[in-house]
């Protein structure tokens, strides 16, 4: 009897330490719940380069300044462009011009391959505007001034030297 006297503290001790270690188990293996708010994004910032390998759904991008894209781009909606020097467009497809376009100065050949409506040319300086290739003139509003290079071989049925 005085045996089991002396150890009920030390044995009570025991049997809570292991009372409190299997409630800890049993309470550890649950997932621990964390509220997040859900109505606004958690802020993120990417060191390093991020590769993206797709994107399946569409992404709305919201800035106050502008945005240096690399790649190709598709855009669905019409979309005004105001740029201070020229924008270089590479494009294998035809690219479609709604509104006026205003050229200053043509500093290389321009390749027309068709042209579905009339084209109105309107030239504020003296020089001439030269034109290689087939062109069909149905009306002319004013005068026409025409220079013939080589007019006497291109008369000539006999080749000219």
């Amino acid at each position: 009897m005085q045996l089991l006297m002396a150890c009920r503290w030390p044995l009570a001790l025991v049997l809570s330490t292991w009372a409190a270690a299997t409630a800890a188990i049993v309470v550890l293996k649950q997932p621990i719940p964390i509220a997040l708010p859900l109505d606004r994004p958690l802020p993120v910032q990417v060191k390093g380069a991020l590769h993206i390998q797709g994107i399946d759904q569409t992404v709305a991008v919201r800035t106050d300044s502008p945005l240096a894209v690399a790649g190709k781009v598709n855009v669905g909606e019409a979309v005004s462009v105001q740029a201070a020097s020229p924008l270089p467009v590479l494009s294998s497809q035809p690219l479609e011009v709604d509104g006026a376009v205003a050229v200053k100065q043509i500093t290389q050949p321009v390749v027309v391959e068709g042209i579905n409506k009339e084209i109105a040319v309107e030239i504020n300086n003296e020089e001439p505007l030269q034109v290689s290739g087939n062109v069909a003139v149905e009306e002319v509003g004013g005068r026409i001034n025409v220079t013939l290079r080589n007019a006497v071989q291109s008369l000539s049925p006999i080749p000219l030297p």
